[in-house]
């Protein structure tokens, strides 16, 4: 997006562009010509020589996707392993993930992994996640086996739909 003319004093070409507060002013007038603007540049530079090709990018930037069903969402911030015996890393394991969403986590890892297998659609699958966390969070079923759980709450959310399994294929909408 470049401006050639200001709006109000038809001033050309001279423009403040500010990249931290995202607009575009102009430099006689003050008129804000834009905002929000999107600075689509890398926030970091690396020089490691793993990376000197072109496109490279570094792959400890990226993370999953948000969850809705984690507290949170499943965002947070995570020291990265420099080795396996770190133990600033074993301790912010064990301080970032606390049993509720440990547990969550764990059930639809099963539940993804199961309904993968089973070539159930993605409806169920959301379905028995949502069941999966009510029930981790009424605590109504502790101690019991997880593959146990995490089987009759796929049953379940398959006679949700109203159809068997054989019917919830990932082409077909349940």
């Amino acid at each position: 997006m470049i401006f050639t003319t200001c709006r109000d004093c038809k001033n050309t070409e001279d423009f403040i562009v500010d990249i931290q507060e995202g607009t575009v002013v102009c430099r006689n007038c003050g008129l804000v010509a834009a905002s929000r603007i999107i600075d689509d540049t890398p926030e970091w530079r690396n020089f490691s020589k793993e990376s000197a090709g072109a496109g490279a990018d570094d792959p400890k930037r990226v993370g999953g996707a948000n969850n809705p069903l984690l507290e949170g969402e499943g965002l947070g911030t995570g020291i990265s392993p420099a080795g396996t015996g770190n133990s600033l890393t074993q301790y912010n394991i064990r301080v970032s993930n606390d049993g509720i969403d440990r547990a969550l986590s764990r059930g639809f890892n099963t539940i993804k992994i199961v309904c993968h297998h089973l070539n159930l659609n993605d409806i169920v699958e959301e379905i028995a996640k949502i069941i999966f966390k009510l029930v981790e969070q009424s605590k109504k079923l502790k101690g019991r086996h997880h593959d146990a759980v995490v089987s009759a709450i796929i049953f379940i959310a398959c006679r949700g739909k109203k159809n068997s399994r054989a019917r919830c294929r990932k082409s077909q909408t349940c």
